[in-house]
């Protein structure tokens, strides 16, 4: 019955995937269900409306992880720290072209990088990890930290895709439909009506010829549809959240569950107002959620969350800074002494997060803050990010790309998100930060990241509910994933085949 209310709900979707993806064609086309859905291809693009797997796969970096997540060299042969801890010195492949045949060198890794900046949504981000890139010669080039604590080589494994000058320099309308990067793949083609991107794979990459000839892209899905194009072998990856229980599902009809611990932990995000400017409201909805029942509400794999950030992102700052206790009282007491008018509050999730969504409406509902959950499809949750439309909402908090201090400086004063009026901050916050950024021992530093945590905290810009396992979903015919692609959402496809 379930299987046939899917059907039936998304009928249409499931035909159009079956049209180029029938279970009787070759094994030379991947199928995929992405994250997110490809509005244009060009990474340097304002909006960045790429998914990572097609970015990944047209594009390489300087650095890849390895199955364990370790950092290994990709454009880049060799690297150095300075000295001083500055900066990187780069040496580069010397034997890699994009796919229009011009080289991959200094020039366009600088290039690169310039491309990045000029970006008004992304170019604060890139100028606040790399401070500058310099060339040295051809091959070489010295990568500059903006800050002591600056995680260089995961933020350009991640957010520095090389791209080709050449293709791109007064060609930016065209590329964003047909990038030329130095990938396993290339675009074959892109529909910018149905955001479908097929990609061919590259006989002469230079880590190895992928085995499977295309990879045909598509858009997120419905988690249970996405389980039915599976369950039909329209697809044969789903890289986008499912639901637990359709995972649970997945699992016992035998098809591979790959599962990571990650960088990140579900999030209740509480920015914008009319919390910036009432953080008594903003403290009784950090200490009115349970955190423990969130998790139960969440299943076995839901740990609740004991730092800011996940264990994994806060390294050497894990277990120091607790966070608030669920403490119903005093979160009836914050909102006492704030001005809450009793106005309705909208809390909006996916579908893969309603019972987290509950558990946090039931909790603030508890000490009587209005409140109405508003549960949206996948695809539309995330457009509603783009527009800043979602407003309070659970959300993967926490990237593999940056350091604690990094992750606190999006919130600071001069930081992103405030750019963007999402969120509030003080002079305990900013000055703590900014003398964690100049100091570079690393004893000194903790002191002063310690304090910006404590004073993070009792802001109340977020309240982490519970550490995560990240987990995505393939037929078992393919073959050659890691576990890892689950936590850092970067499919190295050139290794992945199809196998009994």
């Amino acid at each position: 019955m379930r299987k046939l209310l899917a059907l039936l709900l998304a009928l249409a979707l499931v035909m159009s995937l079956a049209v180029t993806a029938s279970a009787e064609a070759a094994r030379d086309t991947l199928v995929v269900i992405p994250f997110t859905k490809c509005e244009n291809l060009d990474p340097y693009n304002d909006t960045i409306d790429m998914d990572s797997i097609v970015m990944c796969n047209v594009f390489d970096n300087l650095w890849q992880r390895d199955e364990n997540c370790e950092y290994q060299g990709m454009l880049a042969k060799e690297w150095t720290l300075s000295d001083d801890g500055r900066y990187y010195i780069v040496t580069l492949r010397d034997d890699v072209t994009f796919s229009d045949g011009t080289p991959v060198n200094a020039d366009a890794v600088i290039y690169s990088y310039q491309c990045a900046l000029k970006m008004s949504s992304w170019g604060y981000t890139y100028s606040t990890v790399i401070k500058d890139i310099e060339k040295v010669d051809e091959y070489t080039v010295n990568i500059y930290k903006y800050a002591s604590y600056s995680s260089i080589i995961p933020f350009c494994t991640d957010y520095l895709p090389i791209v080709s000058p050449t293709a791109r320099e007064g060609h930016e309308a065209e590329f964003a439909k047909k990038p030329v990067g130095s990938g396993s793949y290339t675009v074959e083609s892109f529909d910018p009506a149905t955001n479908y991107v097929v990609m061919k794979a590259r006989e002469d990459y230079f880590q190895g010829a992928p085995a499977i000839e295309y990879v045909e892209v598509r858009v997120p899905l419905d988690s249970a549809v996405a389980l039915v194009a599976l369950e039909n072998d329209e697809v044969q990856l789903i890289s986008m959240p499912m639901n637990e229980t359709d995972l649970d599902l997945a699992e016992d009809e035998g098809f591979s569950v790959y599962a990571s611990a990650g960088w990140a932990c579900k999030t209740l995000l509480i920015w914008c107002e009319p919390f910036n400017s009432d953080n008594e409201l903003a403290l009784a909805v950090n200490q009115a959620v349970n955190r423990e029942n969130v998790a139960i509400y969440m299943g076995n794999d839901a740990t609740p969350a004991k730092n800011y950030y996940s264990e994994k992102l806060m390294g050497r700052y894990a277990g120091k800074v607790p966070v608030y206790d669920y403490d119903p009282e005093a979160a009836a007491a914050h909102l006492a002494a704030s001005g809450y008018d009793g106005s309705v509050i909208t809390i909006t999730v996916p579908p893969d997060q309603e019972m987290a969504g509950l558990s946090v409406y039931n909790d603030l509902m508890a000490i009587g803050i209005n409140c109405e959950l508003n549960v949206v499809e996948t695809s539309t949750y995330y457009d509603m990010w783009y527009d800043a439309t979602v407003g309070i909402t659970i959300a993967d908090y926490g990237v593999a790309y940056s350091s604690p201090e990094e992750m606190l400086s999006y919130f600071a004063t001069d930081g992103f998100y405030n750019m963007y009026g999402l969120c509030a901050s003080n002079e305990a916050y900013d000055t703590n930060l900014k003398a964690a950024g100049e100091t570079w021992d690393d004893d000194e530093r903790e002191t002063y990241v310690l304090a910006a945590i404590e004073a993070a905290r009792d802001l109340s810009q977020y309240v982490p509910l519970y550490d995560i396992q990240s987990k995505y979903v393939a037929s078992p015919a393919l073959k050659g994933l890691d576990d890892s692609y689950a936590a850092t959402y970067r499919f190295y496809l050139w290794k992945a085949y199809f196998g009994d």
